[in-house]
């Protein structure tokens, strides 16, 4: 009886043999495309990353260079401001010094303007002083008082 079974069995192992063979070849040629297909998708995923962080590089290369030239053209700007602004400073100084000196040169002309000359001694005193501080006699004696002329 065992030869039997075992006669029996050869004759199922040759009868589906070939078929179990063929499923699995065919199993086999459909790991090799899903294979095949998972290692596409892998490369195409992987230029992707690869071109969009290129891209996003280039994007901040343009962005970092349009700031710096932002920060010249500002720099430059401020610059200019700065220059004109101590140009003014040096002017309105000047205008200032100018105006002192007038005014200085004003009060001096005022100042000129109240002097008179001595009747005795020739100096220069103010107007309507009682004495001369250099000879000591009174301005208001018989003779007139002459005004200073002033020299320009």
């Amino acid at each position: 009886m065992q030869v039997l079974i075992v006669i029996l069995l050869a004759i199922i192992a040759i009868a589906v043999a070939p078929w179990v063979i063929g499923v699995f070849a065919l199993a086999a040629g459909t790991y090799v495309v899903a294979l095949a297909i998972a290692a596409a998708l892998a490369i195409t995923l992987l230029l992707s990353v690869f071109i969009w962080s290129w891209a996003s590089k280039l994007r901040s290369k343009a962005k970092e260079k349009q700031l710096i030239e932002k920060y010249r053209v500002d720099l430059e700007r401020t610059a200019a401001e700065l220059a004109i602004s101590s140009q003014h400073a040096r002017q309105r100084a000047e205008v200032r010094a100018k105006e002192a000196a007038l005014e200085a040169e004003r009060k001096e002309q005022e100042r000129v303007r109240r002097l008179v000359l001595c009747p005795h001694c020739s100096s220069k005193i103010a107007k309507g002083s009682m004495f001369c501080p250099v000879c000591g006699k009174q301005p208001l004696s018989a003779s007139p008082v002459r005004s200073v002329q002033r020299k320009e």
